[in-house]
């Protein structure tokens, strides 16, 4: 029940976050080291900062994610790739690369479907998933 809530607060803040409304705040280097995300792995997280998957090959397309409902947070230790987080809702956001120690709101924007990690090391036009 508790998760359920969380997605619900997370939808509406999506839709204030489009709006232009919405503040994120930077997690600090200790909390993201503290999640145990060793490079050159991109970890997903649930709601407790429990991982849940681990991903480290580069890809030419999205790697399934099964439990995406329950995926929250997630970091990108890899120093030059980027990892793009596709959603049930057609959305794909995108984890930077360089930043190890940065804690990404992953759910921010709805249930995860997919994830790939892409040698580019920029994300582009791809909007950021934003810190946690």
């Amino acid at each position: 029940m508790a998760n359920k809530l969380r997605k619900a607060l997370r939808v509406v803040a999506a839709g204030t976050l489009m709006s232009g409304a919405a503040v994120t705040a930077t997690a600090t280097p200790a909390e993201a080291a503290a999640l145990n995300c060793p490079y050159p792995y991109t970890c997903l997280y649930d709601f407790n900062k429990v991982m849940m998957h681990r991903y480290q090959v580069v890809t030419s397309t999205f790697q399934s994610v099964s439990d995406g409902a329950d995926v929250a947070y997630g970091v990108n230790s890899r120093n030059d790739d980027v990892v793009f987080v596709r959603y049930t809702n057609g959305l794909v956001r995108c984890m930077p690369a360089g930043t190890p120690n940065t804690i990404y709101d992953v759910g921010y924007y709805g249930v995860t479907n997919g994830i790939r990690i892409d040698s580019s090391s920029s994300c582009g036009s791809t909007i950021k998933v934003p810190v946690a």
